[in-house]
Order: structure tokens, then C-alpha cells, then sequence
């Protein structure tokens, strides 16, 4: 018998195999069974010394707990991947097997004894069930027992069942982690919207692809939403989900991220507040394209009437009509405000409209976190002024609370515009001439300095400063915490993403942040703010010590500083003169009251000379337009930058740079002649002061400033700044020779020509200003 089994193969039918309660379908080949159990039974020593090398191997000779930790790090980060980045190349021996065609983490308990019963007694490891085989699903889910499943998966014809199964029969879920198509996550909205109530976090994506959104896209529920609280939920995150499944019986809720619910999806405002109303401990809140409507709220998009963007208004046209900073109006919202006391972090990202209803609906506290993204600029006129109003709260609110911004980054943004915008054809919108060929935005980041101690003792807006003892050394580290991240735009129309939008919504946000704390301020790629814009923002920097300027060179902020320095020195020549004049006019009343009295004015008797009378508290004192902008400005770092760059000359009818008036003065040289005048009126300042007058701190010198991997720097203007800096440091890098230097300013881009122009103009800002001062 046992001759005849080897001579042929014996047909076994297919047999029904029950692994782990769930049934299998596998043929046997009794003669790779035979050879098998032959080779066990007569090579144990050969299996003896394969054990021995293994044991002398690094891998095989790891502690139990770095097995584990290794085995649980593969599971958790390889369960729940699309089949494409877990295929196995093809197999003989696999496919005579019908075994599965994908990797999963069970493989590794098949390498060698040690990993296997490492793995099956770390019994937490078996809570990730695998569901993108039937044979890894009927070993893990049988393996798992009685530990909370963590159910990671993209569900799909092959696995919705067992998911299915899985979410209404297990004992205990940690965590959900979908990721399906619209079709397929159908069937599972009611088993999700009664979880398990050990479940701490899920996590639904939903692919809508395809899928308009005029209709409906979910129906509503047909079972009840109610039910007992659910305090183990702390996570939960939705993409393109059902707005119902954010049930207000998690009450306990800690992080809630909603992303693009389409608009026949979306709550009204009361719906969303009232659901919110319910987790008092939330700390994390993400709204992204997922707002509630507003009255006002279109449910479904329409097609929009051409506008025009106030950037692209023919020449000679009627100037538009904008709405003035500020313009207070009560807010339908604020007597529905709902307060989350302990938010920590919110994101929002919609257009400007949708983020400002939901600034006007939350009271904040002051160290909360900020993030918003403007995408659509579409209706900025109405609607900046609603949102710098909304940030206005948050801001002094926070800066009355011990969290004010102490670090200012300011960030210009690029991307170039769709290909059919460069031909003058735009969805959506009208242009005049010639298109722009680049969509612009800015960043505006905000940070604020918090110090913590190696004790864990912490100083913030809720702490006061831990008292330390005189003379014991300090051992406390400071760190930057951000308190405001708004990005505004590129928007993907360039008719609303054109200098003038940006520069008038960085107005916006300029005037409703509380800047008076910022003593560091970082410039990036901010070369399309005008010298206007700038003058603006620098009164309201009284604290300002260091100025970090990268990326294009912004010569405006140089040229804001440069004429406000100048100013300041005519107004302290005109107060000089005034004084004298006074001074004379006093002396002469004395010198005739005296020859009155019949005495000599310069007789010992007589009262000492008093030519100007005291100074009283309602006299007028200088508008801050005429005070030194940043008097405490102490060090300035320039680096990436060309220091030849020139600049532009203001548009005369509009508040943007004029990209064919060129200004030829370049940068460092407009760097130097403003150190210069802002030394000379620092001085002046302290020659003229009188007794008694509160003066700003100014000093007449910089303590540093700071040239690095920068290029086109002129020898010269360098080696002048230190007339005025106490510490001035270059590389030589991009120094340029002296037969280099041509003294010739580069443009980054100018305007094309064409649309009227013929030839750009250049001028010579800076030397005329000089000669003006001279004269």
C-alpha cells in the first residue's frame, strides 16, 4: 500500500476545513503531507541544527519585549493598506496552494518557533484583525478574543460582510478606521451610527468621487438616533460622511475633524451649535469645506454672474466702492455663542464667510490655537471686514489673558495660474488685457513665549510665574506656542487673488491683532506690499526688536521706515526752530519788562530767565505718523535675499506696486540711507528733548544686522553699514567685486509689455530723496 501511494497521486475531494469558527475550502495532496512527516521523522538533526543557527542570529536572539514591540509596530502600520502596496510577487508553490496573493503581518509568525510563540503570547497584539484576506481574517479574529479590535480596513465586495459581522458581534472595539467607496459604506451607516460602546476612536473616509452633489446623498436615517451616553469616545473624524453619525452622546469627545461635506449635507448653524453645545471636552476641532448653513447660504452652487476683480477695473473707471475698516454691526451670532473652555486647537478652512459665522458663534479661550484657510476670496469686500472683526475678539482677548503674539511671521505666497487664465480665458470670471500670469496669497503666523522649568512648573496664561529664590540660577526654558496660523488664498480664480485683494486683506488682518507685545518680526516674499501698506502696519510695532527679512527683498517695509525717519528729522528741525523763535519772543518780553521795573535784566536782583513757560499735559503732543517707527529696534538679519533688487514705484491709481515704473534703487542702499536718517533722528530726538518729556528708548546705533547666503551684495554699502551698526557680519559668498559692481538694480519680474505700454520707466528714488535733503 505504502508503494503504491508513492507510484501515484491520490484525488482527495475538497474538503471543509473550520479555522477558528469560520470554514476554509482547501484540497490535500497527500503526497506533499507524506514527504513532509518523512523529512520530520527522519532529519531531527538536521532540524536541530537549523534551530541552533538560528538561535546564534541577532534577530532570533532580541528580548521578548523588542520582538514585541517590533511585531506590534507591523501590525499597526501594515493593517488597513490598499492590496497594491502589500501584493507578493507571483509563487508557484502559493498559487498550488490557493493561498492569499497579499503580505500581512501573520507571516511573521511563521518564520521561525521563537517569533511564533513570542507572537501568540503577546496577546494585545492580536486586537488589529486583518481583513483583506479570508484566511488572515479567520486567524486574527479567532486570536484576538477578548481584547478590544482595532478594525482598520478599506472596505470593499470581498471583505463587507466580515466587517459587517465584525461591527455588530465583537465584544470589544478600540477603534474604527474605514475607508470606502459611497456605494459600499451604505451598509454599514447604521451599525456606525450605534457603536460599540467601548469605542475610543473612528474614523470614516468616504470616497464621493463621481457622485454629484444636487442630490441627496445620503437618506435619512430610519432608525433612531437616541440613546444611552457613549463617555469611551474621545476620537472621531469624517470625510464626506453623513453629518448624523456626530452624535451627541459622546459626551466625553475630545477631537472632532470634519472634512468637505457637501452642501446638501451640511446642518443649519442652530443644528451644528446645538450638537457642539454637547462636548464640553473638546480640545481639538477641525472644519474643513464641512460648515453649517447660514441663512443667507446657498444649499446648492448656481452659476454666478461676471464680476469683475477690483484689481483688473479698466483705467479711468470709477473707483469701487469698499467698505471701511471696522465698520461695527451686531452679529446675529453672538447671543448664540456656545463657550468649549477647553479648546485647544481650532482649524478652519472654507471661505471667508463660513469662517467668520464660526468665529462669531465660539467664545475661545486666550490660549486656544487658530488656524484658517481662506480658499475663496470671492466676496472679500463684505466679508474681510466681518472676519477681521471675529479675529479681533480672539485676539485682544487672548492678549488680556496672558497669551500675547511676541513673534510675527509674514509670508507671501505664489502659484502659478491655470493655463487657461494666461490666454485671458478664466472660468468664472472677467478679465481686461492681458490675464496675470501668477495667483497670489499671504500667511500671517503668530507665536507667543511661554517658559517652562525643569520641575515642570509652567508659565502661561493660566499659570502665573513660579516665584524663584534670590540667587538661585535659572533653570526654566522658553518655548514658542502658535496662537494664529491664516493663510488667505492664492484663490483659484486670479481675478481675487491679485496684489490689490492681498495687500487690502493684509490691512484687515493687520488691524485687528493685538501687536503691541511682538518684539520679533520675520518677513518672507513680500515684495508686492507697498510702502503705504507698510506705514500702516509699522505704527502699531512699538515693541519690535529683531527684523528677519528672507526671499524677495521687501523694499516697501525699507522705504516705510526710510521716510518715516526722515520725517521725524524735518519735525524735529521745524520744532527746533519754533523753540528759538519762542525762546527769543520770551526773552525780549523779559528784557522790556525789566527796563519797565527800572533794573538791568542782568542785575543779581533780578529773577533768573525763564524763556519758555512750563509745559503743560493738554499741550499737543506729536501724531504717531511723526514718531519713529520700531524705536526699539536693536538687530536685523537678512539672508536668501538679493541685496540688488530693485524696486517699484507705487501704481497712482490703485494700492499696488506699478510693475512698469521701476525703481533702480536697490535694496542695500535704501537699507543704508534708512540706518543713516534713523540715527539722525534718533539724535535730534535727544538734542531737542525737554525736561520732563518722556522719550522713547532710541538708540542712535543698531546693535547688529546680519548678511548670510545672500547674493549681489555690494562691497561698499557693507562696509558702510558700519557706521551705524555696532556688529555687522556678511559672508563672501555673494559679495559682488569691484568690477561687478555696476550699481545697476535686478527685477525679479516686470510688466509685460503690451495693454498701452510701450517701455517701462525707470527712476532713481532714492538719490532724488538725497538730493532733496541736501538742498
Amino acid at each position: 500500500m505504502l508503494t503504491t501511494l508513492t507510484s501515484r497521486t491520490v484525488a482527495v475531494p475538497t474538503t471543509t476545513l473550520n479555522v477558528g469558527g469560520h470554514t476554509s475550502n482547501r484540497s490535500f495532496h497527500l503526497p506533499r503531507i507524506k514527504v513532509t512527516a518523512t523529512s520530520l521523522l527522519r532529519n531531527d538533526n538536521h532540524f536541530a541544527e537549523l534551530r541552533q543557527q538560528n538561535a546564534q542570529r541577532p534577530a532570533c536572539s532580541l528580548p521578548d519585549h523588542i520582538l514585541e514591540r517590533i511585531f506590534f509596530l507591523c501590525a499597526s502600520t501594515t493593517v488597513g493598506l490598499p492590496v497594491s502596496e502589500l501584493s507578493l510577487p507571483p509563487s508557484p508553490n502559493r498559487a498550488r496552494s490557493n493561498g492569499p496573493a497579499t503580505w500581512s503581518w501573520v507571516l511573521l509568525t511563521y518564520v521561525c518557533h521563537r517569533w511564533r510563540q513570542t507572537a501568540l503570547d503577546y496577546a494585545e497584539l492580536w486586537c488589529y484583525v486583518d481583513f483583506s484576506h479570508p484566511r488572515w481574517y479567520g486567524i486574527t479574529i479567532a486570536r484576538a478574543k477578548m481584547q478590544p479590535l482595532q478594525i482598520h480596513s478599506i472596505v470593499g465586495r470581498h471583505n463587507l460582510q466580515q466587517i459587517h459581522r465584525t461591527l455588530q458581534l465583537a465584544h470589544r472595539i478600540g477603534s474604527i478606521h474605514l475607508d470606502s467607496s459611497l456605494h459600499h459604506i451604505h451598509d454599514l451607516l447604521d451599525t456606525l451610527a450605534h457603536p460599540n460602546p467601548t469605542l475610543e476612536s473612528l474614523t470614516v473616509r468616504v470616497n464621493t468621487a463621481g457622485h454629484g452633489v444636487q442630490g441627496q446623498v445620503y437618506p435619512p436615517p430610519s432608525y433612531p438616533l437616541v440613546g444611552p451616553s457613549l463617555p469611551s469616545m474621545k476620537y472621531l473624524e469624517l470625510h464626506s460622511a453623513p453629518f448624523y453619525l456626530i452624535s451627541e452622546r459622546y459626551v466625553s469627545l475630545t477631537d472632532l475633524h470634519v472634512y468637505d461635506l457637501t452642501p446638501c449635507e451640511r446642518p443649519t448653524l442652530q443644528q451644528f451649535l446645538s450638537t457642539l453645545s454637547k462636548f464640553s471636552h473638546l480640545e481639538h476641532l477641525t472644519l474643513e469645506n464641512a460648515f453649517p448653513l447660514t441663512s443667507n447660504s446657498i444649499p446648492f452652487p448656481q452659476a454666478d454672474s461676471p464680476s469683475s476683480s477690483p484689481g483688473t477695473s479698466p483705467p479711468g473707471s470709477p473707483p469701487q466702492k469698499t467698505v471701511p475698516l471696522f465698520k461695527r454691526r451686531p452679529s446675529p451670532f453672538q447671543e448664540n455663542r456656545i463657550s468649549l473652555p477647553r479648546l485647544a486647537t481650532l482649524h478652519l478652512s472654507g471661505s471667508i464667510t463660513e469662517i467668520a459665522t464660526v468665529l462669531d458663534s465660539l467664545m475661545l479661550p486666550p490660549d486656544a490655537s487658530l488656524t484658517c484657510t481662506v480658499t475663496s476670496l470671492k466676496d472679500w469686500q463684505q466679508s474681510m471686514p466681518r472676519l477681521a472683526e471675529a479675529l479681533s475678539v480672539h485676539s485682544f482677548a487672548a492678549a488680556s489673558g496672558g497669551c500675547p503674539l511676541h513673534r510675527l511671521v509674514i509670508s507671501g505666497l505664489e502659484d502659478a495660474a491655470y493655463p487657461p487664465a494666461i490666454a485671458g480665458v478664466v472660468y468664472g470670471g472677467v478679465h481686461n488685457g492681458i490675464a496675470p500670469m501668477t495667483v497670489k496669497g499671504v500667511r500671517v503666523r503668530g507665536t507667543t513665549t511661554t517658559t517652562s522649568s525643569n520641575d515642570g512648573t509652567c508659565s502661561s496664561s493660566k499659570r502665573g510665574r513660579s516665584p524663584v529664590r534670590p540667587g538661585t540660577p535659572s533653570t526654566s526654558t522658553r518655548t514658542q506656542v502658535p496662537l494664529l496660523d491664516l493663510v488667505i488664498g492664492p484663490d483659484s480664480d486670479p481675478d481675487f487673488s491679485s496684489d490689490e485683494v492681498i495687500i487690502r486683506a493684509l490691512t484687515y488682518v493687520w488691524k485687528s491683532l493685538s501687536l503691541g507685545s511682538v518684539h520679533s518680526l520675520v518677513l518672507h516674499d513680500l515684495d508686492t506690499v507697498t510702502q503705504k501698506a507698510w506705514t500702516q502696519f509699522l505704527k502699531s510695532l512699538p515693541s519690535l526688536r529683531f527684523l528677519d527679512m528672507t526671499g524677495h527683498a521687501p523694499s516697501g517695509f525699507i522705504w516705510a521706515l526710510l521716510l518715516n525717519a526722515v520725517s521725524c528729522i524735518q519735525r524735529e528741525e521745524r520744532e527746533r526752530e519754533r523753540r528759538e523763535k519762542r525762546e527769543k519772543k520770551a526773552l525780549k518780553i523779559y528784557q522790556d519788562a525789566a527796563a519797565a521795573a527800572g533794573r538791568r535784566p542782568n542785575s543779581p536782583d533780578s529773577p533768573p530767565v525763564s524763556p519758555l513757560p512750563p509745559t503743560s499735559p493738554l499741550s499737543p503732543t506729536p501724531s504717531s505718523s511723526r514718531r519713529l517707527f520700531v524705536p526699539r529696534l536693536t538687530d536685523i538679519y537678512i539672508h536668501g535675499m538679493d541685496c540688488s533688487s530693485g524696486g517699484y514705484m507705487v501704481a497712482p491709481d490703485a494700492h499696488v506696486n506699478s510693475e512698469w515704473d521701476l525703481d533702480d534703487s536697490r535694496f542695500l542702499d535704501v537699507l543704508l540711507a534708512c540706518l543713516q536718517m534713523r540715527s539722525q533722528a534718533a539724535s535730534a530726538a535727544a538734542a531737542n528733548a525737554m525736561p520732563g518729556m518722556p522719550t522713547p528708548p532710541t538708540s542712535t546705533k543698531l546693535r547688529s544686522v546680519s548678511i548670510s547666503n545672500c547674493r549681489g551684495v555690494p562691497r561698499q554699502t557693507a562696509l558702510l553699514l558700519k557706521e551705524f551698526v555696532s556688529h555687522s557680519v556678511w559672508d563672501q559668498r555673494g559679495m559682488l567685486k569691484d568690477g561687478e559692481d555696476t550699481g545697476l538694480a535686478r527685477y525679479r519680474k516686470v510688466g509685460m509689455l503690451g495693454n498701452g505700454r510701450d517701455e517701462l520707466r525707470h527712476y532713481y528714488r532714492l538719490k532724488t530723496l538725497l538730493d532733496e535733503l541736501d538742498c
